[in-house]
């Protein structure tokens, strides 16, 4: 949304901030209800909003201050696998461990 739009919005909304409701008929103050209520979720939902793109900036900047953390490099596992590749015992476990992984998602 614009400026432009959302100063008229706000500007309306302070105005309506000053009506008295119990002054107002029964269509007029359902009406003034209704618009009040859109106001307070709008507002809620631009909080909510605000708090996720917070909450998803400090992860994807912890993710790229921290990606060593996170991910292994494959040159490292095909080293640690090429080294251990006479060990029979090692490749086998290895192998094991790629179907439990696989077969019950752990």
């Amino acid at each position: 949304m614009s400026n432009l739009i959302e100063k008229e919005i706000q500007n309306i909304l302070d105005e309506l901030n000053t009506v008295r409701p119990e002054v107002l008929n029964t269509e007029a103050k359902r009406l003034f209800e209704a618009i009040m209520k859109i106001a307070d979720e709008r507002d809620e939902y631009k909080k909510a909003l605000i708090k996720r793109i917070k909450y998803w900036n400090e992860l994807e900047k912890d993710l790229f201050e921290n990606c060593s953390n996170y991910v292994v490099n494959k040159d490292k596992i095909r080293e640690i696998y090429n080294n251990n590749e006479n060990n029979d015992n090692y490749r086998k476990s290895w192998i094991l461990s790629k179907r439990i992984k696989k077969n019950f998602g752990a």
